[in-house]
């Protein structure tokens, strides 16, 4: 039995081809992926939070009024109260 466990520790931690271990090959993807993905899950709950609240102000409003601030004219027309707001 302890030679079967060690059998499999062995196999388990034993380094690949390209001398990484297999639990940090699968581990390595899903790193890269995890901050990109937690950014996006952030600015989407920022999108949808920023309409609740005292002031409306719908996602496609809180897009162009981002763009007004950086010199892009583009999007649904929004109110000097909706700007400030945000």
């Amino acid at each position: 039995m302890a030679q079967l466990t060690g059998a499999l520790r062995q196999r388990k931690t034993g380094p690949n081809a390209d001398g990484r271990t297999p639990d940090a090959a699968s581990f390595l993807p899903r790193r890269v992926l995890l901050f990109p993905v937690l950014a996006a899950l952030l600015a989407t709950a920022v999108l949808l939070n920023v309409g609740i609240g005292a002031v409306e102000i719908g996602p496609a409003r809180v897009l162009a009024i981002l763009a007004s601030h950086a010199g892009i004219d583009a999007g649904p027309s929004f109110t000097t109260q909706q700007d400030s707001v945000l």
